[in-house]
């Protein structure tokens, strides 16, 4: 979170920028196995169902080196229990509810892909399925070629209510390595990953220092609106530089004033595309 440095600092774009790339480079640090099992140790057992098979998708994801996550949702449910579980790639929620959404703004790794509905014919989910895998390799989420775990409904296309664990490919020819920092090639780490929170000391490579295929950063960055960034051009740098959510701070000026930035937000988000949220 950002509060003064966006809200009254003298370069509000910069220091979100700055925060973007100190997060993204605090996640290679991260040894997602650890951190996944670190999280099940302390969930309450037994799980539910639902928990049970969810949680197996950040594990596979680690297990099989996977560019990236897909899931299918109307609640939220299930994107959420992904993201407990704190997964090593970005998570691409397909979901038709508004307020998923906005959810995803404010959620671990949570990316959302907005669909009208999600189809109940086969041929419908397997054109839909590609599509989203085609915006991910476009949208650089993931690198071409790599393997998607995906989390699908048995019924019905959405996983919130009996969920199971599908496997896609991105489209494209994959080239060099994915950027996972405890399978570095060519390299056999001496400590024990299982236990081992903080490896990037002692797993790093060359080839992950010059690798084209970072990891999408996965925290999201909130900003305190304030005068330095009232307007809709530095509205629109903070977005370009990685805000995800506004903060609006009701402690300081009117309900007026701030509904007239909120309008200003909303008009450069339409402008954008973007899926940012607001925090009121």
């Amino acid at each position: 979170m950002l509060s003064g440095e966006t809200a009254n600092g003298a370069f509000p774009d910069a220091a979100v920028a700055t925060m973007a790339a100190i997060a993204s480079n605090a996640e290679l640090v991260n040894n997602y196995y650890a951190t996944s099992s670190f999280i099940r140790d302390f969930t309450p057992k037994p799980m539910g169902t639902i928990e049970a098979v969810l949680s197996c998708v950040a594990k596979n994801a680690v297990d099989i080196n996977a560019g990236l996550i897909v899931c299918f949702s109307e609640t939220g449910l299930a994107c959420n229990m992904i993201s407990k579980y704190r997964p090593c790639v970005p998570v691409v929620v397909v979901t038709p509810t508004e307020t998923v959404i906005r959810h995803c703004s404010s959620t671990f790794a949570l990316i959302a892909y907005r669909v009208p509905s999600l189809p109940l014919d086969k041929a419908e989910q397997a054109t839909l399925m590609n599509e989203v895998l085609q915006y991910a390799v476009t949208e650089e989420l993931c690198p071409p070629g790599t393997i998607a775990v995906v989390a699908r409904g048995v019924k019905s296309l959405a996983a919130d209510t009996h969920p199971l664990i599908d496997l896609g490919v991105a489209p494209g020819q994959r080239h060099g390595s994915f950027s996972m920092v405890h399978r570095a090639a060519g390299y056999e780490a001496k400590h024990d990953r299982a236990k081992t929170v903080s490896i990037r000391c002692n797993s790093i490579s060359l080839e992950q220092i010059c690798s084209p295929d970072a990891p999408v950063r996965k925290t999201k960055i909130l900003c305190t609106m304030g005068p330095k960034c009232w307007d809709e051009d530095k509205l629109g740098k903070l977005l370009d530089a990685g805000m995800n959510i506004a903060r609006f701070n009701f402690s300081h000026g009117s309900h007026e004033a701030h509904f007239e930035v909120l309008d200003r937000y909303r008009k450069v988000l339409k402008e954008k595309d973007s899926n940012a949220a607001c925090l009121l």
